[in-house]
């Protein structure tokens, strides 16, 4: 409470979200505004938060998720996944993708859905897997296969995912992807499913791409995961809002996984 607020100049900036009158301010719609004071020649910015009331607001996407692998593993490896679009070098982008990094940098690897920014990493992450290009890691706690930036495996591919999967000890395999697994023909998708499915009657199976929302769906036994990105989001307080990482946490063939808020 500022006793003195009409001696700097308080002004209202989105006022169809929120008004002031003297020192009484008004919430008006749900959305984002700013109060600034300012005195000789100084100014200062806040950011307001009109929400919405508590009985109508969405529930947030995780709360909707109930599955009984999602949680976490005590001690063992962890495998992070980050989601953003960078079509642009904005500021926003470059702020997820920093504290983004902060929030996986204690994982033992990690992968990267959407684009990726060259700067520096933290000294304790490791190089990202990106989900662009055909490769299969063997790390030892899990098998991470990428596919290709459209999703499609050529007839090579599909060979090496299938030695990688007959000659890995992992008990997880985890799957990155930008667009539907082998591409858009629902026919051809299906056997891209099938196939891992099959894998799932010895493994823990997970494909990961991103989405609207995080969810989870089952194709057979293997569970495909989406993790929201923010791409749909103009105003940057949403986009922070709305920032998830994906964890797994895993130890031999116990596996879980968790959607946590880069911004709590």
């Amino acid at each position: 409470r500022v006793e003195n607020i009409t001696l700097l100049s308080p002004t209202v900036g989105n006022s169809q979200y929120a008004a002031l009158n003297g020192r009484i301010l008004t919430a008006l719609a749900p959305g984002y505004s700013t109060l600034t004071l300012s005195r000789d020649g100084v100014s200062a910015h806040t950011l307001i938060k009109v929400d919405e009331p508590v009985s109508s607001r969405p529930e947030l996407p995780a709360e909707n998720i109930t599955d009984p692998a999602m949680g976490t593993v005590p001690g063992g490896s962890s495998f992070g996944v980050f989601a953003f679009v960078s079509s642009k070098n904005t500021l926003l982008n470059s702020l997820l993708y920093r504290d983004g990094l902060r929030s996986i940098a204690s994982s033992t690897s990690y992968g990267f859905l959407g684009g990726y920014m060259s700067e520096k990493r933290p000294a304790d992450v490791n190089t990202p897997i990106k989900a662009d290009t055909f490769s299969a890691f063997d790390k030892g706690f899990a098998l991470i296969i990428s596919l290709p930036a459209n999703g499609r495996l050529t007839g090579a591919n599909w060979l090496s995912m299938a030695n990688a999967l007959a000659s890995t000890a992992a008990r997880n395999v985890i799957v990155l992807t930008n667009a539907d697994p082998n591409g858009s023909i629902a026919a051809e998708t299906q056997v891209f499913y099938d196939y891992l499915d099959l894998a799932a009657q010895t493994k823990n199976v997970y494909i990961v791409k991103p989405g609207l929302a995080n969810a989870v769906t089952f194709r057979g036994k293997v569970r495909v995961l989406t993790l929201a990105d923010t791409s749909d989001y103009t105003d940057i307080p949403s986009a922070l809002e709305n920032a998830w990482v994906l964890r797994f946490t895993m130890n031999g063939e116990d596996c879980k996984y968790s959607f946590e808020k880069i911004y709590q």
